[in-house]
């Protein structure tokens, strides 16, 4: 199933706009747009998905539309650029591919909740939550982003999902698939992750997989469900 989330927030306090002040520009509302979406591109009528996209359709062919093919096309206006021209500030959260920049700064899904607040300017109800034991927060707000382009950001980041396991440090990246060994690879250099440096590398090799393993067991990876027999039935 597909899902796709678009939460917008007005928040009337929070200044999110292009100038230093913190005061709200007249005539001009602040707000964020939250837009989480898992449909691949296999899903479009274009690649030979079931759903019927005509107009999507259209953008991918060669009639000279500035639309996304690959690369968006540098004349293509995006709607941060709109925004931008009218004193508006834009963050961004997630996977971004259709253009490069050398101006980013690596955030998480896991960033949302802690940004959220601190734009509300609303704490973390630490101990509890309507009689429930609340979780620290593991995300770090992206608020200074958006107002001076820069934030301390994670030391690490990592997952695990399915027994697909990851983590970033800086420009390494440790990924396993499920129930194969570790592979090493820098992001700095190689980006695509096609130059396995795990065994080039050994001492980096152990120093991510200590790193991970304290990261997995402060987040309840640990300890691991049972393998589930499709699982085993697609390594094997």
């Amino acid at each position: 199933m597909h899902t796709r989330v678009l939460i917008l927030c007005w928040i009337a306090a929070c200044a999110c706009t292009g100038s230093a002040s913190t005061e709200q520009p007249v005539g001009k509302t602040n707000f964020i747009i939250v837009l989480v979406d898992d449909m691949g591109f296999s899903d479009l009528g274009s690649y030979g998905g079931e759903i019927r996209t005509p107009n999507i359709d259209q953008m991918t062919g060669n009639k000279g539309l500035l639309g996304y093919k690959g690369q968006l096309k540098k004349n293509a206006v995006t709607i941060a650029e709109v925004l931008k021209s009218n004193g508006y500030q834009t963050g961004m959260v997630g996977k971004w591919h259709v253009s490069r920049t050398n101006n980013s700064t690596p955030g998480h899904v896991m960033d949302l909740m802690a940004t959220c607040l601190d734009i509300a300017g609303i704490p973390h109800p630490l101990g509890t939550f309507k009689n429930q034991e609340t979780i620290p927060l593991e995300g770090k707000s992206l608020y200074p982003t958006f107002r001076e382009g820069s934030r301390k950001g994670h030391r690490s980041i990592f997952f695990e999902h399915y027994y697909s396991r990851a983590l970033c440090v800086g420009d390494w990246k440790l990924v396993s698939l499920p129930l194969e060994k570790w592979q090493l690879y820098n992001l700095s250099e190689d980006r695509t992750e096609l130059d396995n440096l795990a065994e080039q590398y050994p001492e980096k090799l152990e120093e991510l997989k200590t790193i991970y393993e304290g990261e997995a067991k402060g987040t309840w990876v640990y300890p691991a469900p049972e393998i589930p027999g499709w699982l085993k039935k697609n390594v094997n």
